[in-house]
């Protein structure tokens, strides 16, 4: 009986969620299940890809991105770097507004990148890479105003000059922290400018309609500069963060596209022609509080290591769609080019990926020979049906070859996040990805004051080692400097659990929808998507 009415209250949640029939929309529609509820619509606060393809919907950046992931301009028309890497001049699309008709020009961009570098409106998620701006760290500190930052400068209505502390490294400036925001609206209606009545948008589309847990309804933003080539009329984004429900929705024709799939349907969706399925730069990985007293040894964290069996978990039915097994946080795909950077060895060679009698001697030296006083571990993550599926599979490794108990917990996006700072948190889920092919993204995050670093990880050795990467133009020394972080951080101080390599896995049917591609980003942008 209790099994019956779980499916009757699913079944009833699927049938609000797909009620309005698609033939009630005259013109081209576009459904996407885009995983759980967004956080903010105020691009400075995106922390998760849901939140990313939104803004990349509402915001225009100062580059984007192709179809096929790579770095294309959009307001900025091009670019200069100086020969040093610290300097950048922007030269600007003219006649760009926002979509209340107000002008965009260097002003606009200059106020937009102030925003994400004062105290009170801070981007937390991107201060690692504000704080390589000129002045901004000290704007941020309030030893001065964000105005007297020489990070943003307008040299004239269509020119911005950006001044660094260190050299430009890849040139990509179309993730949310460089997108321009309306701030004659912000100004006006502070915390509530995300508000669908007081919403103006620089980019392709306007918000129609919000209906919170449920879906975010976006039109064309008609003063658009490429308004020419948005093709879609009404795109409509569903918060569905059970992964089952939104493959109902996309194999009754209701959902055109799906990110996110269900890991127990996986036999069934490997046959579909709509599965998309490639590599990205990307890392799934099991977090630690290295902090936490359960886990501060690192002898207890390399055996949890030892004994994740990661090639029995990329082939086991929870996963299998091309996931590489990895010991390493950077992902293999990113090579650094041409300064290649070499990556952990995969086969288990050495025995330093899967070696359960090796874990069960370090825990036995650390006092907990056979599990026997070692406290129960908690993994934490966000509801979502595989991470539940990969934390059931570790935790029974983990029980089954230490003789730990350990427990799951999971929560809504929102909670989640917040609690994986929380200093009680021991492992949690940790998904990291890259918008471009460099290492550093993966390896700063481990600086003891960096923003991102939910670890509870301080090694001087570390911090040392990136506050001089970020002063180093790309060049064989810093990828050699960065080799000797991951080395710290993995083969020393396991103070992060890597398991695999992720695949971007998505459902459309590229026989009806053009302007699509797989790609290591996984980015798509909105624009240029259309029927066939």
């Amino acid at each position: 009986m209790v099994k019956f009415i779980k499916f009757a209250v699913l079944l009833v949640v699927a049938l609000a969620l797909f009620a309005c029939p698609r033939n009630s929309f005259d013109g081209v529609e576009f459904i996407m299940a885009n995983g759980t509820e967004p956080q903010s619509l105020d691009p400075s606060q995106t922390r998760g890809v849901p939140e990313r393809r939104i803004a990349h919907a509402l915001y225009i950046g100062l580059t984007t991105y192709s179809e096929q992931g790579d770095v294309i301009p959009h307001l900025a028309e091009r670019w200069e770097i100086s020969e040093d890497g610290l300097t950048v001049i922007f030269y600007l699309r003219r006649g760009a507004v926002f979509s209340d008709g107000h002008p965009i020009t260097a002003r606009e961009v200059v106020a937009s990148m102030q925003y994400h570098y004062t105290p009170s409106t801070i981007s937390s998620f991107a201060s690692d890479i504000i704080q390589e701006w000129e002045g901004a760290g000290a704007a941020i500190n309030g030893e001065i105003t964000p105005q007297q930052a020489v990070a943003w400068e307008v040299v004239d209505d269509f020119t911005v000059r950006h001044s660094r502390i260190s050299p430009v490294v890849v040139d990509d400036w179309g993730a949310p922290l460089f997108m321009i925001l309306p701030m004659h609206v912000v100004t006006r209606f502070g915390e509530q400018w995300t508000q669908v009545q007081n919403h103006v948008s620089s980019g392709p589309f306007i918000i129609e309609q919000r209906i919170p847990q449920d879906r975010l309804v976006l039109v064309p933003n008609e003063l658009y500069h490429n308004r020419a080539n948005v093709f879609i009329d009404r795109l409509v984004l569903l918060s569905i963060a059970d992964a089952d429900t939104a493959y109902n929705g996309f194999r009754n024709g209701e959902i055109d596209w799906q990110a996110g799939l269900p890991s127990g349907r996986l036999d069934e969706i490997r046959l579909l022609s709509e599965w998309q399925v490639g590599p990205t730069w990307g890392t799934y990985n099991y977090a630690m509080n290295n902090s936490h007293p359960n886990l501060s040894d690192s002898r207890v964290r390399r055996a949890l290591a030892m004994t994740m069996d990661r090639p029995g978990l990329v082939t086991s039915p929870v996963l299998g769609t091309g996931q590489i097994p990895v010991r390493g946080i950077v992902p293999l795909g990113i090579t650094g080019s041409p300064f290649n950077y070499p990556h952990f060895p995969n086969d288990n060679a050495a025995g330093d990926m899967w070696n359960p009698d090796e874990a069960r001697r370090l825990m036995a030296e650390a006092g907990f020979p056979g599990g026997q006083g070692f406290p129960t571990l908690t993994i934490l993550y966000n509801t979502l049906e595989g991470h539940r599926l990969i934390a059931e599979f570790i935790s029974h490794t983990w029980q089954r070859e230490l003789g730990i108990n350990v427990t799951l917990n999971n929560m809504e996006w929102q909670s989640f996040l917040e609690a994986r700072g929380n200093p009680e948190t021991q492992i949690f889920f940790f998904g990291w990805l890259a918008s471009a092919n460099d290492a550093f993204g993966f390896l700063r995050i481990f600086h003891t004051d960096d923003d991102n670093n939910n670890f509870g990880y301080s090694n001087p050795a570390v911090d040392a080692l990136v506050e001089q990467i970020i002063t180093l133009p790309p060049s064989a020394r810093r990828t050699e400097l960065m080799r000797q972080i991951e080395e710290i951080i993995i083969a020393e101080d396991q103070a992060v659990l890597p398991l695999y390599n992720y695949t971007t896995s998505n459902l459309i049917d590229l026989n009806r929808w053009a302007g699509w591609s797989v790609n290591p980003v996984n980015y798509h942008m909105w624009v240029g998507i259309r029927p066939r």
